[in-house]
Order: structure tokens, then sequence, then C-alpha cells
């Protein structure tokens, strides 16, 4: 057997790409004839792609539409490669039409689909090991659809952090824009005013200093400091010091330490709402939230705890010096393991930190707004003003 690729399209007319294991061409058009699928290309496979495409990692909207999907057609009693199937059909991203050919392909040799997704290396421990408790259970359907709620959260708390910081880049940008027109534009022709001065004030030689500078090196600043900066982030992701540096910042920065709280007590309580729903075991569910925090700091709080309720102690005491949950939080979580229903407690922790958060973040970006209006004018201003006074100085020395 052979396996080709192909690029084609499907019975709704969708462009679709994969592979198929055939004994040669005219076989492998057949065989995707008999799928609905009309081929415009086809060739034998090149096993050198294989790595680039494995290691292209899929967006959060991409993993949600695959899990929402496949969880839809399980749900409607379909065999899973058969479902698996018709999601290739109807998905219309390469990167997800790959995704659900590799994962096919494993199906249909005997794998067990948690092991399938396993190997893609697309998907996070939690994932997996949900997937694994659905296959023994039997309800992987209603697992897969809790696994797409939580992904679409997730990326919906993504955004509105996204949301919260695009505002503001883009008031500093056209402050940015705005100082540069002035440099380049404004300053330049009123400096001819200068030239016969014998005598100028201290600001004005500093502000004509500084336009010719910018004059000068403008188009360096505007390429080499973005990539400077790209560059220093790159480097910073490798080191643990840095790292290290940026959370404790995070974590204790006035303007940023509640949100980052939030964001990580959404993503303690989702996963564990998530594990214990599925009947995952409380020492368990705690163990695959640790992967789920993104501050390593608050993973290694997150793993004294498991220590702890390993050796026989409460999940409220434990939690209690991590500071991922609040005191309110642990009020409630207190009262859910005396009556033993963690999985409400839980869901309703998600659910009131999600509306602070958002609140939060409105409010955040309200006072925002207000503020950066003030400091361009502040600072474009303050050009402006030292412009008059370098005209009026002049205008005296010539009297």
């Amino acid at each position: 057997m052979v396996k080709f690729e192909y690029i084609g399209y499907g019975g709704s007319g969708g462009k679709v790409k994969g592979t198929v294991d055939a004994e040669d061409k005219k076989q492998a058009i057949t065989v995707l004839a008999n799928d609905q699928i009309t081929v415009v290309k086809i060739k034998p496979f090149s096993e050198s792609n294989v790595s680039n495409k494995r290691s292209k990692r899929l967006s959060t909207d991409e993993l949600e539409f695959f899990t929402n999907q496949l969880s839809m057609l399980l749900k409607n009693k379909l065999k899973i490669d058969k479902a698996l199937n018709l999601l290739k059909k109807t998905a219309n991203k390469p990167n997800v039409i790959h995704l659900v050919d590799t994962i096919l392909a494993d199906v249909k040799n005997g794998k067990l689909l948690s092991l399938a997704l396993e190997d893609t290396k697309q998907f996070d421990a939690l994932y997996i090991n949900l997937i694994r408790v659905g296959e023994e259970s039997g309800n992987l359907s209603i697992v897969m659809q809790g696994l797409a709620n939580d992904l679409k959260f997730r990326a919906e708390l993504a955004k509105k952090v996204k949301q919260a910081t695009a505002y503001p880049m883009m008031i500093l940008g056209f402050c940015f824009f705005a100082i540069l027109f002035i440099f380049n534009f404004i300053i330049p022709r009123m400096s001819v005013m200068f030239e016969d001065a014998k005598e100028l004030p201290v600001y004005t030689e500093i502000l004509l200093s500084v336009t010719s500078f910018v004059l000068q090196y403008q188009f360096l600043l505007i390429i080499g400091v973005p990539l400077f900066v790209f560059i220093l982030i790159s480097m910073a992701k490798q080191n643990e010091s840095v790292n290290r540096f940026i959370e404790t910042f995070m974590l204790t920065a006035p303007a940023i330490k509640r949100f980052s709280a939030q964001v990580e007590s959404l993503k303690f309580s989702g996963s564990m709402e998530l594990c214990l729903e599925n009947g995952v075991l409380l020492e368990r569910a705690l163990e695959l939230s640790v992967n789920s925090m993104s501050f390593s700091s608050n993973q290694k709080k997150l793993y004294a705890s498991l220590v702890k309720v390993k050796s026989g102690g409460s999940l409220v005491n434990s939690l209690e010096n991590t500071h991922i949950l609040d005191d309110v939080q642990l009020g409630l979580l207190e009262v859910g393991e005396e009556s033993g229903d963690l999985v409400s407690v839980f869901k309703e922790i998600t659910s009131r930190t999600r509306t602070e958060f958002e609140q939060a973040v409105n409010k955040f970006t309200s006072l925002l707004e207000p503020l950066l209006i003030m400091i361009m004018g502040l600072i474009v201003g303050s050009i402006v003003v030292v412009m008059l006074m370098s005209i009026i100085s002049v205008q005296d020395v010539g009297l």
C-alpha cells in the first residue's frame, strides 16, 4: 500500500486536503470518489513534511471547532472513524484537516482515540486524560462537549485579555505617529526662524537637537525598536531568571496583579470543574489542574497542595496558602467539601470569577481611555508649548 497526499473538493463544495492509502494513484482516486471527494491534485505522500506539519500548533479556536464538531457527531451515535471522516469533509482549515486525517489514520490502524490524540502533540494532559475517562465510561460525547465548552471559554478569556490591551496600544501608536509628524513637518519648517538667532534658550536647543536625532534615525527607531523588543522577549522565554522576574511582576504589579490572579483562579476552577464533573477522582483532578496554571510559582503551590491532599489533608486547608482562591471562594469550597458537592461549588466559583473579571476589564479600559488621552495631550502639548516659547523668545531678541 502507498500513501497519497491529495487536494480536492468534498460533496458540500468545500476544499479538502488529506492522505489516503491505496495500491496506486488510480485506486486512490476511486477510494476518494466513493467518499464523494473530487480530486484536483494527488501525489505520493512525502514523509519529510510530517514533522513540520505536526509541529505547527493549532489555535484554541481550531481545537474548539474540532472538539465541538466531533462531540456532536458522536452524540448522534456515529462510530469514531465515520465521525472523523465527516469532520474532515466539513473542515475548511488546512491545520484541522491535517489533524483529523492523522487521527483517522491511527484510529483505522486500531489505536484508541486518546492515544491517537496524544501522538499529535496538539492536546495537553488534561484533555488526553479526560478523553481516556470518556472512553472507559462510554460517555465520550459528553466528555468532549465539556472539553469544547472549556476550550471556548479559554478562547473567550484570551480575547478579553487582548481587548483590554488593544485599545491602549492603539492610543500609544497614534501618539507616537503624531509626535513623528510634528518632528518631520512642523518643527523643521519653524526652525528657519531660529537660523539668525545668536543665542537660543536651552529648551529650544534641546528641541532642535531631539528633532535632528529623530530625523536622522527615525527609520532605525521604527524598525529597530520593535525588532529589539521581539528578540528580547524571545530570549526571555528561554531564560528562567527572566521568566521568574516577569511572573513576579505580573503577580505583584498594582495595575495588573488583580487580572493575573483572576485569570489563574478561572483556569484552576474551570479545570477542577471539568475533571470532577466527568468522574475524575479529586487527587487526579488536582494533579491535572497543576498544568493549567500559567505561572510556575502557582504550579509549585498546587503541587504542594496535592501532596497535602494525598497525605489526608482537606482540599480547603491545602489551598489556603496558595492564594489562587480568595477567602470567599475558599469558604464556598469548604461548604462544598463538607456536603460532597465540589462540582457545583467549582462551577459557582468559575461563574462568579468570570463575571468579576469581565467587569474589571471593562472598568480598566474605561479608566485607561481618558488617562492615555491625557498623557498623549501632555506630550504633544509640551512640544507645542516649547515651540511657542521659542518663537516668542526669538521675537523678543529681535526687538
